[in-house]
């Protein structure tokens, strides 16, 4: 229902709400083709109107993305960006966005050996969010 108001009123920033919104539920439900489409889309729009904190939230929803479709060292990258780039712009995690995290992400990290996982971790944080981003969209 929202994508389509977004759509029919050419509201972008709806429109980039409610992918995210789809994107998470197809990851949850398995479906990674369609996950990859919302999210991507969502990702796009939030990328082109400046909103960096949204722009967060899809790279930690793209994190989940690449964590269920086993790209782990991907995974762990973005989800270290997405934490650096929420310290830079003052946007902490909520418990509704920890809650996102917590179902993958040590399940993640475990696959990861020790140096991986530091590797990933540590090239994750130093990343611009234009990087992140490039990265996500590889996913």
């Amino acid at each position: 229902m929202a994508l389509q108001v977004g759509r029919s009123r050419k509201d972008w920033g709806l429109i980039g709400w409610a992918q995210r919104s789809l994107g998470i539920a197809a990851v949850i439900r398995g479906h990674q083709d369609e996950a990859r489409e919302a999210l991507q889309e969502s990702l796009s729009l939030f990328v082109l109107l400046g909103n960096e904190r949204a722009t967060v939230l899809v790279l930690e929803a793209l994190a989940q993305f690449a964590a269920t479709t086993e790209r782990h060292d991907e995974a762990s990258q973005l989800a270290a960006a997405a934490g650096a780039h929420r310290q830079r712009i003052r946007a902490p995690r909520t418990a509704g966005d920890q809650a996102l995290l917590d179902p993958w992400l040590p399940s993640t990290m475990a696959v990861l050996s020790v140096a991986q996982r530091d590797r990933a971790t540590a090239t994750g944080k130093d990343m611009t969010l234009e990087q992140a981003v490039a990265l996500a969209r590889d996913l």
